[in-house]
């Protein structure tokens, strides 16, 4: 017996989690399934929570695909932060957006009706409250199937988010590598700058990934993009690893045409910046390959 009381929110939501397609189409002939302040519907939780029996009796009563909640976000979008991707398949083959985007959305405690709080939470923890697309929260999400079926279905490698960054940034910084090589296939942009001019050579540089700078390297990666927003200005990808001591990552940053003369806007070379942090085996590999010990900075 389903009890229907409140706004019939409470009994629909334990429907779908429970799977019981029979109570949420009778629920539903009595309440919208719509929250009023979250825009979440019951598409949203069902594809949240993989129910594809629920997922797809309701795409077969013509329920928008791409309806948003009140942040941006479709059905597409919980469902790829879930890995459910047989919800996946379904909501693309019925016409859902592949490139949709969510916004940003400011939640309350006094909001959590249709989806409590403590879901809520977990959510968006996952998803992230950036301009994003469904590809990037899947790869941000960890879900490596889901981005397959969503590059094979149509999803751009180069879509970008309010940061201007790329799906290829979050996997660069998730040292992603089969990720990497699944979007460096498809198309992405391995010297595309987000807003603060970071590429994501320069993401995985200064995190010591040196499998994935070597296949950003064959991807095409310009070693020669400058980050344009830090504290001191006009760093690459090379300086950002001499800084934080990865010999191996500039070795093989110089092997791709690196300048290890180049200078950062306050007019530091490399070999200075080496040797400021005492990162002596950078220092070592950079006299190594022909740096002057006696050049003075330019300031």
């Amino acid at each position: 017996h389903w009890s229907y009381k409140h706004n019939g929110a409470i009994a629909l939501l334990v429907a779908i989690q429970e799977g019981r397609e029979d109570a949420v189409l009778e629920l539903l002939t009595r309440y919208s399934g719509v929250d009023a302040v979250t825009g979440w519907t019951v598409l949203h939780m069902a594809a949240m929570l993989g129910r594809e029996c629920i997922v797809d009796e309701l795409l077969k009563r013509s329920v928008d695909e791409d309806v948003a909640t009140m942040r941006g976000e479709t059905s597409l979008h919980v469902a790829a932060a879930k890995g459910h991707s047989g919800t996946v398949i379904k909501l693309l083959t019925s016409g859902a957006s592949v490139d949709a985007v969510h916004k940003r959305f400011r939640w309350t405690r006094r909001r959590a009706t249709l989806m409590s709080w403590r879901t809520w939470s977990a959510h968006q923890r996952e998803v992230g409250t950036k301009l994003t697309t469904a590809l990037a929260i899947a790869v941000r999400s960890r879900q490596p199937r889901v981005v397959t079926q969503l590059l094979q279905l149509g999803a751009g490698p180069n879509a970008r988010d309010k940061k201007n960054s790329i799906p290829l940034h979050a996997a660069a910084v998730c040292n992603f590598k089969a990720v990497v090589a699944e979007l460096l296939a498809y198309g992405a942009d391995p010297s595309a700058a987000n807003t603060k001019g970071s590429t994501p050579l320069y993401k995985a540089a200064g995190r010591g990934y040196k499998e994935i700078v070597a296949m950003l390297l064959r991807g095409g990666a310009d070693v020669k993009v400058v980050e344009s927003n830090s504290r001191i200005t006009g760093r690459a990808a090379f300086h950002l690893a001499s800084i934080r001591g990865y010999a191996d990552i500039v070795v093989e940053l110089l092997a791709n045409g690196a300048d290890m003369n180049a200078v950062c806007n306050n007019g530091d070379p490399s070999l200075h910046i080496a040797a400021a942090r005492r990162r002596y085996t950078v220092v070592a590999q950079l006299l190594a390959h022909g740096a002057n010990p006696n050049a003075s900075n330019s300031r």
